[in-house]
């Protein structure tokens, strides 16, 4: 296996996005808040975390609904303000969860895509910003 933080949060947004275009909300849901998931863990892994089995930056083995208030603690030692306003204090995925995955298209209504569509495209741009400038 080779983990791939950035490009697995680019592949999971670009699926996102065809699927919101073909009316599938649900499943475009997911996919933006694990492709934010994977934009944050490309910046802890490019920031110099540590990572455990499967390249997982250690202390950080969560997905976006908890991680994005474990990456702010994280980040605000380290990043600086430019940088931080890319993922804001308040959680827009803090509604999100992993396991909707596993649920009927009729258990649940996908109101926060807008919003989980733009938290996503936020942090990968955080990733190409740290990029560019050198960051990592």
């Amino acid at each position: 296996m080779s983990t791939n933080f950035r490009d697995a949060s680019a592949r999971h947004f670009e699926d996102a996005v065809l699927l919101e275009a073909q009316a599938r909300p649900h499943n475009a849901d997911h996919l933006f808040g694990f492709s934010a998931e994977c934009s944050l863990k490309a910046v802890l892994v490019g920031m110099g975390q540590p990572v455990g089995p499967g390249d997982a930056p250690i202390g950080y083995k969560n997905h976006i609904d908890v991680l994005w208030a474990r990456f702010q603690s994280f980040s605000s030692g380290v990043l600086d303000a430019k940088y931080l306003a890319y993922v804001p204090t308040t959680n827009p995925f803090a509604s999100w969860q992993a396991e909707q995955r596993y649920w009927g298209r009729t258990s649940f209504s996908a109101p926060n895509l807008a919003t989980h569509r733009a938290a996503s495209d936020a942090c990968y741009q955080l990733v190409r910003e740290l990029i560019l400038d050198g960051v990592f």
